[in-house]
């Protein structure tokens, strides 16, 4: 049995402090390097030299494919190769992480090999305003989501749990994106260790805080379409049914029904993109469904009746607090595929 995790560099590129770092680290671990499509001379000299390296198994994509794809084309190569290890632990090839702090990361993952260790940064202003304002956006949006506060959301250091890997090659982010859905993978198992901040060469990393932050907001927004376009669903069978029946309580049973169906598939399908069996996810809804009904009525009746609401103007207060709570107990309960742990 391998006691130890495996060490894994993502590269693109890299700086030559690559092959110093792999190279003080070999000896105590088993390393594995992907060259993610890397085209420039410098970069093949660093990688000829990896390749003689004991102990460092090497990889290679033929084309850039993303660091999320990188990282998969690893996380595959663990479970085929290296099924009994606790975990793997990743590291940036830009010179942002030192030999210390992989370590102490690598014997973090040892003893919690259940959670998803994040080598957490301390941003300051004196830090590049894209790192900072980028982990500020990325931090409140994943916090949201998650759950928990997450300080670091940027952190390519992490050491995650080989129980957890099967989970992240079902994400369908490539890119710097994929660290951020790895954190809606393991939500509240996150352990946070500090680390040193480091930022040699900010030029040549290709995060985005802008675009990587906004691949975050579409599950969120494909939620809020979902929940309008059933909204509208709704009205229009109640309405219909209405007009036919003139039953107020068959129009609306009606409307539920059909509302709760639509939603149901387009939320499993194309919101939360769950492959889980329907059925019981179906149960999970239907209670998320009755008991917001129930804080629904409640609610409404009791803004109306003590402090004098309009009715109109009450529903759509509760309302709104509904869809929040909907979100949250979808995404963290109905639709979550948690890892075993």
């Amino acid at each position: 049995m391998h006691a130890l995790p495996i060490l894994i560099f993502p590269a693109y590129q890299p700086l030559p402090s690559l092959l110093g770092c792999v190279r003080a680290l070999m000896g105590k671990y088993k390393i594995i390097v992907v060259d993610d499509g890397s085209t420039s001379p410098e970069s093949q000299d660093i990688f000829k030299e990896i390749e003689t390296l004991p102990s460092v198994i090497f990889l290679r994509h033929a084309v850039n494919m993303g660091k999320g794809a990188a990282l998969k084309t690893v996380f595959n190569y663990t479970l085929l190769h290296f099924p009994k290890v606790p975990g793997v632990v990743t590291a940036d090839a830009d010179g942002q992480h030192t030999v210390e702090d992989i370590d102490r990361i690598a014997q973090a993952l040892m003893q919690a090999p259940s959670q998803l260790i994040l080598g957490t940064r301390h941003f300051s202003k004196n830090v590049p305003f894209r790192n900072y304002f980028g982990n500020k956006v990325t931090s409140f949006v994943c916090s949201y989501f998650v759950g928990r506060r997450v300080s670091d959301t940027q952190t390519g250091l992490r050491g995650i749990p080989l129980k957890m890997l099967p989970q992240c090659l079902q994400i369908d982010a490539n890119r710097y994106d994929f660290e951020l859905e790895m954190l809606l993978v393991a939500k509240n198992a996150i352990r946070a260790v500090p680390i040193a901040t480091l930022y040699g060469n900010d030029a040549s990393s290709s995060f985005h805080p802008i675009l990587d932050s906004v691949r975050v907001y579409f599950v969120f927004l494909r939620f809020a379409t979902s929940s309008l376009v059933t909204s509208a669903l709704d009205f229009l069978v109640f309405s219909a049914t209405m007009a036919l029946t003139q039953r107020l309580f068959a129009s609306f049973l009606c409307a539920r029904v059909a509302s709760i169906i639509f939603n149901f598939c387009v939320n499993k399908t194309l919101v939360f993109k769950s492959h889980d069996k329907p059925w019981h996810e179906l149960a999970k809804y239907l209670l998320i469904a009755t008991a917001l009904l129930w804080y629904g009525y409640q609610s409404t009746g009791w803004l109306v009746q003590h402090w004098h609401w309009n009715v109109y103007v009450a529903k759509i207060f509760v309302e709104s607090f509904i869809f929040a709570l909907s979100f949250l107990a979808q995404s963290l309960w109905c639709f979550h595929r948690p890892y075993k742990k």
